[in-house]
């Protein structure tokens, strides 16, 4: 073997045993990192101011000590059975919660979730939208104008008057209020729930009933 390869073997062989020196201790490394998993409480510990008008429709006390607030996409079925279990609770515990709706439709292809919208604040204008809303959460089908006018007639509505509202900038402008401080507050997909102005974190499976009931059944 002539001088020159034997200098290319020992800086061959040098080269690899640092090479292996460095992946040693990148390993060693490796092993001693420690991993923190950052815990998102289940209720978030700051306060939001979310705006209540007189325009809000409020089930329930409205001077209870507990405040649910949900925003709510009426065309989707998780907001729907939300509405259902947080109104039931209301309806058992009238004096110590109360449940405000904020409008949070979403955009789509193929339905116009804001007309739902639209149709629940226009039978609210005859003092029918609880109701109203009711029949939307326990309806099975995509509700388009046809049904939503079915539900209308079933509510006794003025249908004169509900249609011109359907069409009037002020109902359209209610919900983009909603969805402002939707905006605002940089929120999540619908549903969207806060209670005593406190989010409700999205991210866990939470058995509401359970919860709200140990809210209720506390000294707020």
């Amino acid at each position: 073997m002539t001088i020159a390869l034997k200098k290319l073997s020992f800086a061959l062989i040098l080269i690899t045993a640092i090479l292996v020196v460095i992946l040693i201790g990148q390993i060693n490394d490796a092993r001693i990192i420690s991993t923190k998993v950052q815990q998102i409480p289940l209720i978030s510990p700051v306060s939001v101011n979310i705006p209540i008008t007189g325009d809000d429709f409020i089930l329930g006390n409205p001077g209870a000590p507990l405040t649910v607030v949900a925003f709510l996409n009426f065309a989707d079925r998780q907001s729907l059975r939300d509405y259902r279990t947080i109104s039931a609770l209301v309806n058992k515990n009238p004096k110590k919660m109360r449940l405000l709706v904020k409008h949070y439709p979403s955009r789509a292809f193929f339905s116009n979730p804001l007309l739902v919208h639209q149709a629940a604040l226009c039978a609210g204008k005859q003092g029918r939208y609880w109701t109203f809303l009711n029949d939307v959460a326990e309806s099975k089908h995509t509700l388009r104008q046809t049904q939503l006018t079915d539900l209308a007639e079933n509510n006794q509505l003025s249908m004169t008057a509900w249609t011109a509202c359907l069409s009037d900038e002020a109902t359209n402008a209610a919900i983009q209020k909603d969805l402002q401080i939707v905006n605002e507050l940089i929120l999540p997909a619908a549903p969207v729930i806060f209670i005593n102005n406190k989010l409700l974190n999205p991210e866990e499976a939470v058995d509401l009933t359970q919860l709200l009931t140990t809210f209720i059944t506390t000294d707020l």
